[in-house]
């Protein structure tokens, strides 16, 4: 989870077991990242030491979870201005024809 922390890029990293109890948090956070100034790119984290007892990690996979975003409606319009468009200049190339 990439959250702002007082104009700081932090990043919340949780590790759930199949159930989604949560079993270890960390944040991470770098003054370095100002939200105000940096936009987009890439991040990445990782754990680079688990001293979790009882946790052995296999299987492991990426679940991204995210709303889906609709199609914008200008889309459609400016599809649907093509295609008038379209029959219009093969309507004006068949009467000139005839």
């Amino acid at each position: 989870m990439f959250r702002n922390d007082g104009g700081v890029l932090a990043v919340d990293m949780n590790l759930l077991d199949d159930g989604g109890n949560l079993l270890y948090s960390v944040t991470r956070t770098n003054a370095a990242d100002d939200i105000a100034t940096t936009v987009g790119g890439n991040r990445y984290g990782w754990f680079t030491y688990n001293n979790i007892a009882n946790l052995a990690i296999d299987n492991t996979a990426l679940a991204a979870t995210g709303a889906q975003v609709p199609e914008p409606g200008s889309l459609a319009l400016i599809a649907l201005g093509m295609v008038a468009l379209g029959a219009s200049a093969r309507r004006r190339r068949s009467q000139a024809a005839a």
